[in-house]
């Protein structure tokens, strides 16, 4: 187990003039069986109160699996 040694940081993909985008692919759709998959990625910059924040984070090969939605 790690431990952080400095403040949580918080992204997001709507920062101001940086504001940026991802995509969302859904592999699998099955409705009688209420099942959904898929995969994602996209870049998130700093939260921050500074509109020109230049700190970025990418998540790539993001999956996802949902049974029994409604």
């Amino acid at each position: 187990m790690s431990t952080a040694t400095s403040p949580s940081k918080y992204y997001n993909t709507q920062n101001g003039p940086n504001a940026s985008n991802g995509t969302v692919v859904v592999t699998k759709y099955d409705k009688s069986q209420q099942q959904i998959s898929g995969t994602f990625s996209f870049t998130a910059g700093l939260a921050s109160s500074n509109p020109t924040a230049t700190e970025f984070v990418t998540v790539s090969n993001g999956t996802f699996y949902l049974h029994a939605f409604h």
